[in-house]
């Protein structure tokens, strides 16, 4: 049986594992090779498929092996990816804390907690802005940090969380422009805003 129309016939076993390498052989000065083949385990097993010295049977072989191995490929990918986006968001949500608490509120998972505590009732995308000005105007009375929202992305733009798409339009909508004598938002006049002190 020709090596390739065995992998093809255990593409089961080499969807797994299987790989080309290339080996020499040394007689007394003289090395000779490379010779090819196809090397797998079996139940814990090493085996291999000779493959001889033809360079373009090995290539053969590797297309093959990548093409069996492509779906398992993609899942190591995905994992890996998983295993990223998870270790980013952790990274988000430990910035995002800091920055929760410097206002006097509290992040408890993917909630924010303490707006009751501050005067601001429970509110959502629907609330009407003036059920909370006033509200928000006792909060602004207090001395609030230095925050670039052009500079915090994830916060306004990811709203697959719930807290996100909340607090991205609380800042937007109420803390940003409220108290500001000019409607485009002024540096000068409120340290939450983005646009740049009139002149």
């Amino acid at each position: 049986m020709l090596p390739l129309d065995f992998i093809r016939q255990n593409a089961q076993i080499f969807a797994r594992a299987g790989s080309v390498v290339a080996g020499y052989r040394n007689r007394g000065a003289v090395r000779y090779g490379p010779y090819y083949r196809v090397a797998y385990r079996v139940a814990g097993r090493q085996c291999s498929i000779y493959l001889g010295r033809c360079r373009k049977l090995a290539d053969r072989a590797r297309r093959l092996l990548a093409r069996l191995q492509q779906p398992r490929n993609h899942r190591r990918l995905c994992r890996k990816a998983d295993r990223q986006r998870r270790a980013a968001f952790r990274q988000v949500i430990r910035g995002w804390q800091a920055t929760i608490r410097s206002f006097g509120l509290d992040l408890r998972g993917c909630e924010i907690r303490g707006w009751r505590a501050l005067g601001i009732p429970r509110f959502d995308k629907t609330t009407p802005l003036n059920a909370l000005q006033k509200a928000a105007a006792a909060l602004l009375r207090r001395p609030l940090p230095a925050l670039d929202i052009g500079k915090t992305p994830f916060l306004l733009t990811n709203t697959a969380q719930p807290w996100a798409a909340e607090t991205g339009y609380w800042l937007r909508n109420i803390l940003q422009p409220y108290g500001t004598a000019h409607t485009t938002g002024c540096g000068a006049c409120h340290p939450l805003s983005t646009a740049p002190p009139h002149a």
